[in-house]
């Protein structure tokens, strides 16, 4: 896409980060540059054990923008959110269960690759199916609610 648009890219200085969140765990992510029409990507997939789904950031920049500018939006992103926690487990009369801090939760939804029907939803680095985020949901019955989608680079 570069070539096309007739772009000039600078080598990749990085492709590898990795970040310890305020728990002391390590999360270490594959960088990969993406050239679109109106924009440079950088987008960051974390690099799970047991290739899970994990943590993924993303943040851009226009053609002009330079590689640092894009990768310091890439890892304010990654710090917040790699540290936002919005489920925890809980124990309640002896049964653990996992709850939404506050009252609001934030993630992405992702292919499901043992459901042709659901999605996955991934918060806080963790996969939920479809059924098991309506568990979680639970604990707001009766409530109202708004879904915002948003890009995996906007903030």
């Amino acid at each position: 896409m570069a070539d096309i648009l007739g772009i000039t890219l600078p080598p990749m200085p990085f492709d590898l980060i990795s970040i310890v969140d305020s728990s002391g765990i390590e999360h270490r992510f594959n960088v990969v540059r993406q050239v679109v029409p109106k924009w440079i990507i950088l987008k960051a997939q974390e690099i799970t054990p047991d290739e899970s789904s994990g943590y993924q950031f993303a943040a851009r920049g226009n053609h002009k923008a330079d590689i640092y500018s894009i990768f310091n939006k890439l890892m304010k992103k990654l710090e917040r959110e790699v540290n936002a926690r919005y489920i925890t487990e809980h124990t309640f009369q002896g049964f653990a269960q996992n709850v939404i801090r506050g009252d609001v939760v934030k993630g992405r939804l992702e292919f499901d690759p043992h459901s042709q029907e659901e999605p996955l939803v991934v918060v806080d680095g963790k996969s939920y199916d479809w059924n098991e985020f309506g568990r979680i949901l639970r604990q707001f019955e009766g409530f109202q609610f708004k879904l915002k989608m948003s890009d995996l680079t906007d903030d």
